[in-house]
């Protein structure tokens, strides 16, 4: 997953962001639809929440046990079998996430995304990149202004804060999680 990730995140990034998006939630495996908001032209808004180190490494363990339970399932056969498939999921993975310490499977969904966005911006020092990147948007006087400020909100909203990097590079550092992560990245 996080291989998917680091891909998408090595496309233009204006291109990339919804499928960065979209591709997280396929790859979770949860029935998330709460999680899939718009903004008005239709891109995905991608909320990161504050990370603590239980919380990052309990959105992995989630993420674990949503894979095992949901990664290989047939596909159904009717319509009927597909909404009794979905809803089975969704209680299933509500529970899953819950148990983990997650209001629901949007709140597990926000702290793992989050999660994921501040250790590839550690790992690979895709912070400074896209702080570059941010910087020449600004300075630039040929994209019209309500063009550039949308894009400047959605590249700022992809930024880790401190507090998330600091908690990925804890998290990293710890020899269970680095485990956790060697998984997510199958």
């Amino acid at each position: 997953m996080i291989n998917t990730v680091r891909h998408i995140l090595g496309t233009t990034l204006a291109n990339g962001l919804v499928a960065l998006f979209v591709s997280i939630i396929a790859a979770s495996g949860a029935a998330t639809p709460s999680v899939a908001q718009t903004d008005a032209s239709g891109m995905p808004v991608i909320e990161q929440v504050p990370l603590t180190y239980d919380s990052a490494k309990n959105a992995m363990l989630a993420m674990r046990e949503l894979k095992a339970a949901y990664g290989e399932t047939a596909p159904p056969t009717s319509e009927a079998q597909a909404w009794a498939s979905a809803m089975a999921m969704n209680a299933g993975a509500q529970a899953i996430v819950q148990n983990h310490g997650f209001d629901d499977t949007a709140h597990w969904h926000k702290t793992l995304m989050s999660f994921i966005m501040a250790n590839l911006m550690d790992e690979e020092g895709q912070g400074g990149e896209m702080a570059q990147m941010i910087a020449q948007l600004e300075n630039n006087d040929q994209i019209p202004e309500s063009v550039k400020e949308q894009m400047l909100e959605r590249f700022r909203a992809l930024m880790p804060s401190e507090d998330n990097l600091a908690v990925a590079r804890d998290v990293a550092a710890d020899p269970e999680c680095a485990a956790l992560i060697a998984e997510l990245k199958e």
